[in-house]
Parts: C-alpha cells; sequence; structure tokens
C-alpha cells in the first residue's frame, strides 16, 4: 500500500509525533512515562507483545495510525495477507465500527457507508507503505524499494507479528522468512536515518496459551528478541477477562518502567484512558 501526499512531509522532531501519539494512550496523571516513552529514538527497536486477547494487536495499530495521522512516514513489513488486514482494521478502526472477524460479511447501513467512505479518505491522506517480506531475495528488486522508501523524514518501521506465525511453514522457511525481514529492516534503517523500529512478537507459545493471569515478564519474550536487542519492552496484560489491561513497561533503557491502566474497546480496537482520580 503506498499512499503519498504533500500533507505526509513534515519537518516536524520525531519525537514530537510520538508525543502526540502516545498523548492518546497514556493518562496526563503519568508525566514521567510520556516524556521517556514519548521519545521514539532514532534507530531504537521497540517491541510490544501480549497474549491475543490483551490488546497488542489494537496498540500497535493506534501506535501506526496516530504516526501517521501526523504527517509520519509508516512502512508496514509483513506477508500478502496482511496489507488486506491493515486495511480492513484501520477503516473500521477509524470509522469507529466494530472490526469484522475475518472471512465474515458485515451489513452496514447508509451512515456506516459514509463512516467508512470518511475513513478511506483519511487513510488516503497517509504516508503509509506495505513490505512483503515473501518478495525479499532479489537483490534489484530490493535496492529498487529500499530507493523509494529512502527519506531523511520520521519513519515508523513496524514489524507484523505475522512475520513469526510458524503453524503454515516448516522449519527451514521460518529461518529464511526471519533472516529476510531482520536483513530488510536493517536496510530500511539505512535508507531512512530518523526510523525507529517497532516490533510486534508472539509471546511465547506456552505462554501464550497458559490460563494463568500472571503478570508477563522478559523471561516470556520468544527467541527472536535476543535478535532483535529491543531498548524499550511493552507488554498488554489483560487482569481477569475485562476490558481493563494493563501497559507494562518492562524495559526501557531510555528512562523508567512502570505500568499504565488502560481500557480497551476490543471490538472497534480502541482505547480508552482511566480517569484514576474520579
Amino acid at each position: 500500500m503506498k499512499n503519498r501526499t504533500t500533507s505526509a512531509h513534515t519537518d516536524r522532531a520525531i519525537s514530537v509525533i510520538a508525543q502526540g501519539s502516545l498523548r492518546h494512550l497514556i493518562p496526563p496523571n503519568m508525566p514521567s512515562h510520556i516524556a521517556q516513552l514519548g521519545n521514539w529514538e532514532p534507530r531504537a527497536n521497540y517491541v510490544i507483545t501480549g497474549k491475543p486477547d490483551s490488546g497488542a494487536r489494537p496498540l500497535v495499530l493506534t501506535l501506526a495510525e496516530k504516526f501517521a495521522a501526523s504527517g509520519g512516514h509508516i512502512i508496514w513489513v509483513g506477508i500478502t495477507d496482511d496489507l488486506a488486514r491493515l486495511c480492513e482494521q484501520l477503516m473500521f478502526k477509524i470509522a469507529g465500527l466494530e472490526l469484522p472477524a475475518v472471512g465474515t460479511s458485515v451489513q452496514l447501513d447508509g451512515v456506516s457507508v459514509c463512516k467508512l467512505a470518511f475513513a478511506h479518505e483519511q487513510i488516503g491522506k497517509m504516508w503509509i507503505d506495505f513490505c512483503n517480506v515473501d518478495d525479499c531475495g532479489d537483490t534489484q528488486v530490493e535496492q529498487k524499494f529500499l530507493a523509494s522508501m529512502s527519506s531523511f523524514k520520521p519513519t515508523l518501521i513496524v514489524v507484523d507479528e505475522s512475520i513469526f506465525d510458524e503453524g503454515t511453514l516448516n522449519p527451514f522457511e521460518i529461518l529464511v522468512r526471519r533472516t529476510h525481514v531482520l536483513h530488510m529492516v536493517e536496510e530500511l534503517c539505512g535508507t531512512n536515518p530518523m526510523s525507529s523500529v517497532l516490533w510486534h512478537l508472539p509471546m511465547r507459545n506456552e505462554v501464550a496459551s497458559s490460563v494463568t493471569m500472571q503478570r508477563p515478564s522478559l523471561d516470556d519474550l520468544p527467541d527472536t528478541a535476543s535478535s532483535i536487542k529491543p531498548d524499550v519492552v511493552l507488554f498488554t496484560h489483560r487482569n481477569d477477562g475485562s476490558d481493563s489491561i494493563e501497559l507494562i513497561i518492562a524495559a526501557n533503557v531510555y528512562g523508567p518502567t512502570g505500568t499504565v491502566p488502560l481500557i480497551l474497546d476490543a471490538k472497534r480496537a480502541t482505547w480508552h484512558e482511566i480517569d484514576i482520580a474520579a
């Protein structure tokens, strides 16, 4: 997906764009976290992970949406099916409509159609490019793609969780895919000096399938994390099956760690702040 408009070109610092993004997520009474997490350090690796029902995917979508809507450049690294899923989820999210289940048909009234049309228009104004990692490996094609992505503008490279899905691949294919994505991200960072990387990683299989409500820790990260060497690690954690979610800053080389309480509307992939003072 390639959407470029003059509105995407901005000279604002990446920290300003990121501050605006995280302001939609983190309560205003947590200034230390905003000050530290709000500064997307160039060439830094950020990891987000959590159980499937804990809101990690909506958090990644929200950060990408706010970053792009603020004029930043998003490069989404995934596989073929991710492009359609990304477009659909972003459209329904911006429209404020419930996200449809994969493979299901949706009945929309006139108001919903208008909302989706508006959302489609907003996405068209965003600077979003898509990199299919399964197309990597051809040097000539890669160099042409990297040249088209080269920029000195604020850039957020988002690596989709599907990259690490082992369900349909044999061990050799998994190794090839992960080697390609690590190489491609390194090359993209080289051509975009003001870039940060946001990795959406799955948790270890035994942790993801566990029914316990224990808070996740750095030990729950998959082996891939050792190759990434993350500078900041964020966990999303659902306590008791409710919509109350904890955003756990488990590692942060740029500042403090801690926990931020949030409310997730999973059907609309939308986050709400908790008014602690109320």
